[in-house]
């Protein structure tokens, strides 16, 4: 099958750099990858922020680190098109840079993804802001100029521009423009979700109640890996094979609390 693309400057940016095979590589994944389904809380995320990128011109994604912002951008991009940018793709840039040129790589990206495109979806911002944001660094808070400057000329030209970022939004160039989505705690339901895609029918066999009350704070890239651990090691995973696991891997630490919620 042969696919059709424009070039695009975006394109000729990264493949301009000597590590361009990344950016084609998550291009191809897009556009060839399988259907993206969502837990119910990612779900929730997700179309909270199509409604408020219809209102508005700037939308944050925020949530934890493993709770599937990455997921949720994918999902949006394949609704909204338009360019998908990550910090993989910004810091393969920065290398060929000084390593202080974090603003004017940032600028660049985001200027060549503008111009090509009505919609921008940039993947963990907080990768690249947490840095320029430090103590030691030497131009700190110049980070929230780039960003001034970028967001209101995508303002200008009525282009929309979508962040994912971990923790709260502390940058005023954004808070100040943006709606904001978080995406939820994970309850029971969304641990099935995540199972299910890695476990299939086996997923039925797991108490999702009984693991969410004793590791509630668990999050997607957790489950998936136990997930994997359970598929590989068990022909037919259990609740408690399940929870054996999170306590080996110490993503939680006390066997005792395995006994309490096991007796409720």
């Amino acid at each position: 099958m042969r696919l059709a693309w424009s070039i695009d400057p975006l394109f000729l940016l990264f493949t301009s750099s000597t590590t361009s095979a990344s950016y084609i590589d998550d291009e191809l994944t897009l556009a060839i990858g399988s259907e993206i389904r969502l837990t119910p809380a990612q779900q929730r995320a997700a179309d909270g922020l199509l409604s408020g990128m219809a209102a508005g011109g700037v939308c944050v994604l925020e949530g934890a680190a493993g709770m599937g912002k990455t997921t949720v951008l994918r999902w949006l991009r394949s609704k909204l098109g338009g360019a998908f940018v990550t910090a993989r793709q910004f810091m393969n840039l920065l290398k060929e840079r000084a390593p202080t040129a974090i603003e004017e790589t940032f600028m660049e990206v985001m200027e060549a993804a503008l111009k090509s495109q009505d919609v921008v979806l940039l993947d963990d911002l907080h990768l690249v802001t947490e840095v320029a944001q430090g103590y030691n660094y030497p131009r700190i808070n110049l980070i929230n100029a780039a960003l001034s400057v970028v967001l209101s000329e995508a303002e200008a030209r009525d282009k929309k521009v979508l962040f994912s970022m971990a923790g709260e939004n502390e940058l005023a160039a954004v808070r100040h423009r943006a709606l904001s989505w978080e995406i939820d705690e994970f309850e029971a339901e969304d641990f099935a979700c995540v199972c299910r895609r890695y476990l299939g029918e086996a997923t039925e066999r797991l108490d999702f109640d009984k693991i969410h009350r004793f590791a509630p704070a668990v999050n997607a890239y957790q489950i998936k890996n136990a997930s994997f651990w359970l598929g590989l090691r068990y022909g037919e995973p259990t609740t408690e094979s399940f929870i054996d696991h999170l306590c080996s891997a110490k993503v939680v630490v006390r066997r005792s609390e395995e006994r309490r919620v096991g007796k409720e």
